[in-house]
């Protein structure tokens, strides 16, 4: 797929913050539960996207479909959304509400923008091969240049090819069929309890199944189909995401 224009995606990106604004966060939801998977092979440690409601939030400039809201937890470090190989991603928005991800643009055409928090820096991240893989930033420190020259700090286009860093506030713009494998990293580099959470608004038909997202459809893809499957852990919507599984996951 072609790499839609900037502008056109600016566009429908300030449309979607104007419905973000007043909609509620996507992780409320009373006594609900996150249900986590449990396959080692993808997204050990990462909940089946939860929408709170069947309500809808602003509809882009043309066309029927909307952006419907989904609460996305991470339960543990580098736990991570897969490369998606059977489903292609929608067009969506995604906010960092909780934890450090690394953010993996791919190598292919389609837009992948960020808007970073507080007009700070986008820093880029290089994969390691020692021992799990996963990212660190990269040293001396780089960041997304911006077209003009100089750090880029707000819509900043993520070139082709690389790992970004992205943190609480940052929102995404990921074009559909973008690639954005998110692994949720330790920010500082001391081993403890890391959690994440992401509310993800993907563009989707109005009155559609919410299980037809993307995310959905692969999380469940990745859920055995033997007779005894491993059962997917559940855990409050609240604080119980918050415990940490073992054994750790990797970003790949």
């Amino acid at each position: 797929m072609r790499r839609p224009s900037f502008p056109a995606l600016y566009a429908l990106l300030g449309l979607a913050l104007l419905g973000l604004a007043g909609a509620p966060a996507a992780a409320q939801g009373g006594d609900r539960e996150f249900r986590f998977g449990a396959n080692p092979e993808a997204w050990e440690g990462v909940s089946r996207p939860l929408p709170p409601s069947a309500q809808r939030v602003a509809p882009p400039p043309q066309g029927e479909n909307v952006l419907q809201p989904y609460a996305v937890a991470f339960a543990e470090e580098y736990a991570a959304v897969p490369e998606m190989v059977r489903f292609t991603p929608e067009f969506m928005v995604v906010v960092v509400q909780e934890g450090y991800f690394g953010l993996d643009a791919g190598d292919g055409e389609e837009a992948l923008v960020v808007f970073p928090a507080a007009g700070e820096p986008i820093p880029f991240m290089t994969e390691r091969s020692d021992a799990a893989p996963f990212y660190e930033l990269v040293s001396p420190p780089s960041f997304v240049q911006a077209a003009g020259g100089g750090d880029c700090t707000t819509a900043c286009p993520v070139p082709p090819g690389t790992v970004v860093q992205v943190k609480p506030g940052d929102r995404v713009v990921a074009g559909e069929g973008a690639l954005c494998v998110w692994c949720l990293l330790n920010a500082n580099g001391v081993e403890k309890d890391e959690t994440g959470l992401l509310e993800v608004f993907p563009l989707l038909p109005p009155r559609g199944n919410l299980d037809e997202f993307s995310w959905v459809r692969a999380w469940d893809a990745s859920v055995p189909s033997s007779a005894a499957p491993p059962p997917a852990t559940t855990r409050s919507v609240t604080r119980g995401w918050a415990s940490r599984f073992n054994p750790p996951t990797s970003c790949r």
